[in-house]
């Protein structure tokens, strides 16, 4: 189960990297040679290939970046929620609370800013994370129970 939805994270955070970069880099227009007057074809051929290149780069760069950044995300939520189904041996609400809470604090350290402003982001997401993980946790738990009612 934590194998399958990391791999999830990582793959939607390729797609949306890529897609934020292919995006940012389509509105980026170089100063190309023949704006600038004469220039040979060859010339011109060999800007708009380092142009293409560039861009290409700059796509790649940004879905392994995504995947990398929601991959250890999704990994980290995961992991701690099925870690403190372990630890407690009860697998209810609380669990993905805690692990939301753990890791919206951990993105809120993560997040580029002074040390002030990202304690304070990190204590905002322990909250956050557990107000929006509790309700996620009890539709899981309702979700579990309805499965298991009819089977």
């Amino acid at each position: 189960d934590w194998g399958s939805k990391t791999t999830i994270g990582i793959v939607a955070g390729m797609i949306f990297g890529g897609l934020k970069e292919g995006r940012a880099s389509a509105h980026w227009q170089p100063f190309l040679p023949s704006q600038a007057g004469s220039s040979t074809w060859n010339e011109r051929q060999r800007v708009w290939r380092n142009v293409w290149e560039q861009r290409f780069v700059r796509v790649a760069g940004g879905t392994v970046s995504g995947g990398a950044k929601l991959g250890f995300f999704t990994s980290m939520y995961c992991g701690l929620q099925h870690a403190l189904a372990i630890y407690r041996d009860v697998d209810d609400a609380f669990n993905t609370a805690i692990a939301a809470s753990a890791t919206a604090a951990t993105l809120g350290l993560v997040l580029p800013g002074s040390l002030r402003w990202r304690l304070r982001t990190s204590s905002l997401g322990i909250v956050l994370g557990a107000v929006a993980g509790l309700p996620i946790g009890e539709q899981k738990k309702k979700s579990k129970l309805s499965i298991a009612l009819h089977s």
